[in-house]
C-alpha cells in the first residue's frame, strides 16, 4: 500500500477517492470501505489502483480493508475535508518553545483533525507533542475550517526551506516553463540540489499524488525573489498550477480537476538592492488574473521580516478564502482591496478596486493615504498625495505632469536584515495605509513592467561542486603552465649542451 494510507487517516468527501498500492503481478485486489467494494487485477509490474465513489462525511471512525494474497486493515478512518499545505520555510515553521501550541486546543476538542507530515510516516492526531512536527500555517488554516464546518479535517503538509517554485514541479514541466518564459538555464539560481527543478516534487510531493484533496494552500515566493525570477512569477504560477492539476488527473485516471489553490502574498522586504520582493508580491497579485480557482491571502501587517512571527493570521486569511469560495459562506469579505483599473489625467491617477468590502479606509483614520507613487514615461517614481474618494483612490503628484504608472507599498518599509525563524525583524509590523473597513489591507501593486533593478546586482555564490570544479580547473592550468616551463627549461639546457659541443669541435 502507498504510505499515504494508514490508521487515523482522513479521506476526502464528495469526490472520487483513489486507493493504490503494489502487489504481485496478476493478483486480484479488493478494497472495502463504507459499504463499497472495488476489485482490480494488478498490472504486469504489480501496481494497482481502484477509485471509490464519492463518500459522505463521517465523523465516526470506520475500517478500510484491502484484500489480496494478504489482508490489510486501516482503523479509525474519517471522511471530511483534505487539504495539501506546501511551500518553503514559512509553511515549514512549526510549534515549539518560541511558538507554543495554543493551550485552548486540547486533543479531545480537535480529535477529528489529523495530519500527514514530513517523511510520510502516517497520520497523527494533533496535540502539544505532535504539533512540534506540524506547520503552524497549516494548523491555523485547518482549525479555522474545523471550527466553522464541524467536520473532520485532514492536512497533508509538505515543505522545505529556501526552495523555489520550480523545485516543486515535475522537472519536464519546469523545463517547458523555463523555455516559455525565457529564463536562462540554471534559473539564475545557486546550484544546490534542493533548489533544482523537480527535486522537491520527486522528494516530497510525488508520493502524495493522486490522494484525493479538496485543494491546496501555498506559502512560497521568497526564494524566487532572492534568485531573481520574480518578474516571471505570475506566468510561472500558471505553468506550476497546470502541472499539478494535470499530474493529479493523470495519476488518478480521472478528468483533470481545477482544484482550489490559495496562497500567501509574501510581506517580506530584505536587501532590496539584491532581491526582488516587491516584484514577486505584485506578480502574485497579477497571477489572480491569469489563473482559475485561485485566491491570494494578503498578509502585509506581519512583515517586513523573512519569517513573520504570527502565523495564525496567515492561516485565518487562507481559511477565509476557502470558507467563502468552497464552503458557501459567500457573505464573507475574504480579501483586501485589489487594484482593478487606473485612469490617468494630468498629474493624476484615479484607481478603482475589487474587494472594497464595506468601504475603503485609511489604517489610522487619517485623511491622506501614504506610500503611493507616480511615474511618467521615464518610469522614475515620485512620492504622491493620495486620498479616498468613495470606493476609489485619487493619486496626485505635481512632479509628474503626464503620469503613466502608479505603485503602492514599494518603499513603505526600510529593508530589514535577513534572519532565521523568530528573529527580531520578524516581529516588526509593516507600514501600510489603505485597507477595507473589514480589516484586511490592500494589496501592494505596481503597474509598470520594468526589469527589476536588483538584476544588475546578481552575484550567485558558487556551489561546492562549482568550487571544486573551479579549483580542479585552476590546478590543471597550473600543471599545464608548469609543464610548459619545464619543457622550456629543458630546451634551454639542451641548447646549452649543443652549443658547448659545437665550441669543442671548432
Amino acid at each position: 500500500m502507498s504510505k499515504m494510507f494508514g490508521d487515523g487517516m482522513v479521506l476526502q468527501r464528495e469526490l472520487p477517492v483513489p486507493v493504490w498500492g503494489q502487489a504481485d503481478p496478476g493478483e486480484q485486489v479488493s478494497v472495502s470501505f463504507a459499504g463499497q467494494e472495488k476489485t482490480v487485477t494488478t498490472s504486469d509490474n504489480g501496481s494497482w489502483q481502484v477509485v471509490l465513489d464519492p463518500l459522505e462525511t463521517a465523523s465516526k471512525g470506520q475500517i478500510l480493508t484491502v484484500k489480496g494474497s494478504n489482508e490489510l486493515s486501516f482503523n479509525d478512518v474519517l471522511v471530511g475535508e483534505v487539504w495539501l499545505c506546501a511551500g518553503q520555510s514559512n509553511m515549514a515553521g512549526r510549534f515549539g518553545d518560541k511558538s507554543p501550541f495554543p493551550a485552548k486546543y486540547d486533543k479531545k476538542k480537535i480529535s477529528r483533525m489529523r495530519y500527514n507530515g514530513k517523511g510520510n510516516k502516517g497520520w497523527d492526531s494533533i496535540d502539544e507533542k505532535s504539533a512540534k512536527s506540524l506547520s503552524r500555517v497549516a494548523f491555523y488554516f485547518g482549525v479555522n475550517l474545523y471550527e466553522e464546518l464541524n467536520i473532520p479535517i485532514g492536512l497533508i503538509t509538505r515543505h522545505n526551506g529556501g526552495t523555489p517554485m520550480q523545485a516543486w514541479m515535475n522537472a519536464d514541466d519546469a523545463e517547458v516553463a523555463r523555455k516559455a518564459l525565457n529564463i536562462p538555464e540554471g534559473w539564475r539560481e545557486e546550484a544546490k540540489k534542493q533548489r533544482k527543478p523537480g527535486y522537491q516534487y520527486n522528494d516530497k510531493l510525488k508520493e502524495v499524488i493522486p490522494y484525493a484533496i479538496r485543494g491546496a494552500i501555498w506559502y512560497q515566493g521568497e526564494r524566487n525573489a532572492k534568485s531573481n525570477t520574480a518578474l516571471e512569477y505570475d506566468k510561472l504560477t500558471v505553468h506550476f498550477l497546470d502541472s499539478w492539476r494535470k499530474d493529479w488527473g493523470e495519476r488518478s485516471g480521472l478528468e483533470t480537476r481545477k482544484f482550489p489553490f490559495y496562497y500567501i502574498q509574501i510581506p517580506t522586504d530584505i536587501h532590496l538592492r539584491n532581491y526582488e520582493f516587491p516584484w514577486v508580491r505584485d506578480r502574485q497579485r497579477r497571477a489572480l488574473e491569469i489563473t482559475e480557482n485561485t485566491g491570494m491571502a494578503i498578509f502585509w501587517e506581519q512583515g517586513p521580516g523573512l519569517h513573520p512571527a504570527d502565523k495564525s493570521l496567515a492561516g485565518k486569511r487562507l481559511a477565509l478564502l476557502a470558507l467563502a469560495k468552497d464552503y458557501g459562506q459567500t457573505d464573507l469579505v475574504y480579501s483586501g482591496p485589489l487594484l482593478d483599473q487606473v485612469t490617468y489625467s494630468p498629474n493624476t491617477a484615479r484607481l478603482t478596486f475589487k474587494h472594497v468590502g464595506n468601504g475603503l479606509v485609511e489604517r489610522k483614520g487619517e485623511k491622506s493615504l501614504k506610500y503611493f507613487e507616480l511615474a511618467g514615461d521615464d518610469v522614475k517614481y515620485h512620492p504622491a498625495e493620495a486620498v479616498i474618494d468613495g470606493d476609489e483612490v485619487l493619486v496626485t503628484c505635481d512632479a509628474v505632469s503626464n503620469p503613466k504608472y502608479v505603485r503602492y507599498l514599494f518603499n513603505a518599509n526600510p529593508p530589514v536584515k535577513e534572519s532565521k525563524e523568530g528573529g527580531a525583524g520578524d516581529k516588526a509590523a509593516s507600514n501600510f495605509s489603505l485597507m477595507n473597513k473589514d480589516g484586511i489591507p490592500a494589496s501592494a501593486f505596481m503597474t509598470d513592467d520594468e526589469i527589476p533593478g536588483p538584476r544588475a546586482n546578481i552575484r550567485l555564490k558558487p556551489s561546492k561542486e562549482e568550487k571544486a570544479a573551479r579549483k580542479a580547473k585552476q590546478q590543471a592550468q597550473k600543471e599545464k603552465k608548469d609543464l610548459r616551463e619545464t619543457q622550456k627549461d629543458n630546451k634551454a639546457q639542451q641548447e646549452v649542451v649543443e652549443n658547448e659541443k659545437s665550441s669543442k669541435h671548432s
